[in-house]
């Protein structure tokens, strides 16, 4: 079984080798699209984004006119993020921070926590992130997590998976095992990449909420109208679609 934090070991070098095959712009603008159209953002809408990782969303957004701030526990992913941004149109604001703990009253518009970066958190520490998010939005403010729910991982869930981090030059190759622990809802994989610089495992394991857990889990938390969305199409929530997009609203006074 993962170690409790097994993100401290997993993204400070075996992801950011996945990610150094980078992605393409067009992937990060359609991404884009479906978020700001999720948020339902108003021109210039101050906007959270929480973990933002090495800030490809942030930074497409911010160069949207939106007032963006990113937010990851990983200081060498903030470094990237600004030094990425450092020459982009209304470059955002990035700040180093475990989001369980962030910290910023009623000043955000919208947030969003996307790339499968939920459900990372053991007993209540997913709540404690979710109410992190609602002290940080001004009420009516929007929430949207993106990734998998049981309705769309299961129908096509496999133990096993090799593929490319990097095409097309095809030099980075992982191969993610998985287990699924049917009495904790999690998902518990070891990745193994292989590259120029050798073979490096590690371990990540992810809760996978039904979507009628998540609704209950924000609602939990605070939030009020939640709905489920196709992540890929933005159309409407079945199972088998390929990713989930939830949006929950804050509520008003």
């Amino acid at each position: 079984m993962p170690d409790d934090e097994w993100w401290n070991e997993f993204f400070s070098e075996p992801w950011s080798r996945v990610q150094a095959g980078g992605y393409p712009a067009d992937r990060t603008a359609t991404e884009c699209d479906l978020i700001q159209s999720a948020l339902d953002l108003a021109p210039g809408a101050e906007v959270l984004d929480i973990p933002c990782g090495i800030g490809r969303h942030s930074i497409e957004l911010a160069r949207r006119g939106f007032r963006v701030t990113g937010v990851d526990f990983k200081a060498q992913y903030i470094e990237l993020a600004r030094s990425r941004a450092a020459h982009a149109a209304g470059a955002p604001r990035f700040v180093v921070a475990d989001m369980r703990d962030f910290v910023s009253t009623d000043v955000f518009d919208a947030a969003f926590c996307y790339f499968g970066s939920f459900g990372y958190f053991w007993g209540e520490d997913d709540l404690r992130f979710v109410r992190a998010v609602h002290g940080a939005l001004k009420p009516g403010g929007r929430f949207v997590v993106e990734g998998h729910i049981a309705e769309t991982l299961l129908p096509v869930y496999r133990e096993r998976d090799w593929f490319w981090a990097d095409p097309p030059q095809n030099s980075r190759q992982v191969l993610e095992e998985r287990a699924w622990n049917v009495e904790s809802s999690r998902v518990e994989a070891t990745w193994t990449i292989i590259d120029d610089d050798g073979t490096q495992t590690a371990t990540t394991s992810i809760r996978i909420y039904s979507f009628r857990e998540l609704q209950a889990l924000l609602e939990l938390g605070g939030f009020a109208n939640v709905i489920g969305r196709d992540g890929k199409t933005g159309g409407p929530l079945r199972v088998g679609s390929p990713r989930a997009l939830i949006i929950a609203e804050k509520r008003r006074p």
